[in-house]
């Protein structure tokens, strides 16, 4: 005879215990584990901070002048860091920079935006001279809201151009942060009529190659300022010729653009920046193959301490406009204006001088220029050059006078004017 033996279970009464028990250890656990959690995040982003400040110091050490907040990009990229992707990882946490003090602080924007960290406790209070730093749009958002902050700068830092249209669509500034691969369908292109400074610090903007119809940088309305990067590689157009042109950067006509310490890099040998509205470019440095700047139809475009290299044309003022735009019938009815003032120009082959007049004008008020042909000027048809000041082929205006600068056209005819400057025309 076997004997069974039933095998006693929980009861309800000691699994509600064992529950309850769970219950108490996970309230006084979780909050412990969550704090321990918080201050372990709070340790990584303070010792990021106090990387940051240290390439800060570095940075400032080794470059004159006042800090502004593209040299706190290039001094952190040079550390290694990149600003955009640098948000907390402690939630509700911000990394500021505190201008007047040049440091990077953390703030705790969930408790009035108190200071978690400082490497100066002397910084200003918020408002003055704090530069909030975030590419979170949801915390950027709730930081423009906020109205403590009403007198503080946010930085929207953009890693790609993908969320570029988006935080431009306000006007404002921008910071782009980050080298992006261009294609057919994720350009920069902007075309809001308002104030927009797109501030590309130290990021290169390239295509991965030429894409058809397409020009990777365009402006065709508003005032906008570049400022910094490298703009390189070209998309394309199709000229008035039906040839395949090859362009980093548009500027069109509506458009006022200001681009101020910005590379661009024309690898094309048919390629050259397009300048068809109101342009001025500062401290900027172009290279190109072919034409160092197109100044296009009805463009006026300033060169200050500009320096272009080119293997052909430095300048091309071409008044060509479309006279009759269903027939794409052609004539030179445009104002095209291209006027230096200061900078260094060379170019210049077997074929072009490094400045060139088809139909525009050309003011030349200062500047040097040197060409690898024995001419500086040339005309492709019609045109005027009016000469003020510089420097060409190493001698001055007044060493050169008439007979010295007609020496270095091309063709046209030199006239001197009553006031000293020389006009000349073909």
């Amino acid at each position: 005879m076997f004997m069974h033996k039933s095998k006693k279970g929980f009861t309800i009464v000691e699994l509600v215990i064992v529950i309850a028990v769970i219950a108490i250890l996970a309230a006084v656990l979780i909050p412990t584990f969550s704090n321990l959690v918080k201050k372990a995040n709070i340790a990584n982003d303070t010792a990021l901070a106090k990387n940051i400040n240290t390439a800060l110091t570095a940075y400032k050490a080794t470059n004159a002048g006042d800090m502004e907040f593209e040299d706190v990009i290039a001094a952190a990229r040079d550390a290694g860091y990149i600003i955009s992707n640098l948000n907390p990882t402690t939630a509700g946490h911000y990394f500021v920079w505190e201008k007047s003090t040049n440091q990077i602080l953390l703030v705790d924007g969930e408790n009035a935006y108190k200071v978690i960290y400082a490497n100066n406790e002397k910084y200003a209070p918020i408002g003055e001279n704090w530069y909030f730093a975030t590419s979170d749009k949801t915390a950027a958002a709730a930081l423009k809201a906020d109205a403590a902050l009403a007198s503080a700068n946010i930085k929207d830092m953009i890693a790609n151009v993908a969320d570029l249209s988006a935080a431009i669509a306000d006007g404002g500034e921008v910071y782009l942060d980050e080298s992006v691969v261009l294609d057919k369908d994720n350009l920069i292109i902007l075309d809001q009529d308002k104030e927009i400074t797109l501030n590309l610090g130290t990021s290169s903007v390239n295509t991965s190659g030429i894409v058809e119809d397409v020009i990777p940088v365009q402006i065709t309305s508003g005032n906008v300022t570049i400022k910094g990067g490298i703009i390189g590689g070209g998309g394309s157009y199709v000229d008035e010729d039906g040839k395949i042109v090859s362009s980093p950067i548009l500027t069109d006509e509506g458009a006022t653009t200001v681009l101020d310490g910005t590379a661009i890099n024309v690898t094309a040998n048919n390629g050259y920046p397009l300048f068809a509205g109101e342009t001025t470019t500062k401290n900027v440095v172009i290279n190109s193959q072919n034409i160092g700047a197109y100044v296009a139809g009805n463009a006026v475009v300033t060169l200050e301490n500009t320096s272009i290299t080119s293997n052909g044309r430095v300048v091309w003022s071409c008044n060509l406009i479309y006279t009759n735009e269903a027939t794409k019938e052609t004539g030179h009815a445009g104002t095209a204006h291209a006027i230096f003032k200061s900078g260094t120009y060379h170019g210049g082959n077997n074929t072009w001088a490094p400045i060139v007049s088809c139909g525009g004008k050309i003011t030349i008020e200062g500047g040097t220029f040197t060409s690898n042909t024995e001419d500086i000027f040339q005309f492709n048809g019609s045109g005027e050059i009016t000469v003020k000041g510089g420097t060409f082929a190493g001698k001055t205006l007044s060493q050169l006078g008439k007979t010295g600068l007609q020496a270095l056209c091309a063709n046209g005819t030199v006239t001197e004017n009553a006031d000293g400057s020389f006009t000349i025309k073909k």
